[in-house]
């Protein structure tokens, strides 16, 4: 994702659940690195789909439903 000053207090935290980059340069390295290091990140990536899936709109869809 590209940096922005909300990641953080989010929860969204470089090399935990995300990859954050500031420049296209800096992004293509990212991939570059994601390709060599396929379990790092799919762990990443896995971190990342557990923090997102609670904000999507069937869970919070569901959330409204069941209020």
């Amino acid at each position: 994702m590209d940096d922005c000053p909300d990641a953080a207090p989010l929860g969204l935290i470089d090399g935990v659940n995300c990859l954050i980059y500031r420049t296209a340069d800096e992004a293509i390295a990212r991939i570059r690195w994601s390709l060599d290091q396929p379990v790092a990140a799919q762990r990443i990536a896995s971190a990342g789909q557990a923090w997102a899936e609670p904000h999507t709109w069937d869970a919070r869809a569901s959330v409204i439903v069941a209020w």
